[in-house]
C-alpha cells in the first residue's frame, strides 16, 4: 500500500491523478482504520487529507452556514455559529462518541461512512443541508 499526506488541494489532485488502484481517503480515520484492521477496506493507495487545511472551516455567509468536510466533530460542537443557527447539529456533535473520537472524526467522514452511528446525518437532514462536492 502507498501512503500520501498532501498539504494542499493541488497536491491532493496530483496524487489522485497519478494514483493507481483503489484510493481510500482518510482524515480522522475513526472509521477507515478499524475497517483496514478488519480487512474490510484494502486500499492500494491511502490518501491522508488531514493536513489540507483549506477543507476545515465553519463560515456564516448570507444566512447560510458553510462547513468544510474536514471540520472535526469537536469544532462543530463548540462553534458559536453552529450553536446559534443550528443548535440541533451542535447537540448531536456533543453526543457523538467520546472526546478522543470527536477530536479526530470529521463531518465528511461521519456522512460518507454511512454508519448507523452517523450522528450528524439526521440534524443535517432536518436543517435541509446540501452536500457540495
Amino acid at each position: 500500500m502507498m501512503y500520501f499526506q498532501p498539504q494542499s488541494m493541488n497536491e491532493t489532485l496530483q496524487v489522485i491523478k497519478e494514483g493507481k488502484g483503489r484510493i481510500t481517503f482518510i482524515a480522522g480515520g475513526t472509521n477507515v482504520i478499524p475497517d483496514m484492521r478488519a480487512k474490510v477496506v484494502k486500499p492500494d493507495v491511502l490518501v491522508d487529507l488531514s493536513r489540507v487545511k483549506s477543507l476545515s472551516y465553519i463560515k456564516e455567509d448570507k444566512k447560510k452556514i458553510q462547513i468544510g468536510g474536514l471540520t472535526t466533530i469537536s469544532e462543530l460542537a463548540s462553534s458559536k455559529v453552529i450553536q446559534k443557527y443550528a443548535p440541533i447539529l451542535s447537540e448531536a456533535a456533543q453526543q457523538l462518541g467520546n472526546p478522543l473520537v470527536r477530536n479526530r472524526a470529521t463531518i465528511a467522514g461521519n456522512l460518507a461512512d454511512a454508519s448507523p452511528a452517523a450522528d450528524t446525518t439526521v440534524p443535517l437532514l432536518i436543517l435541509d443541508a446540501k452536500v457540495i462536492a
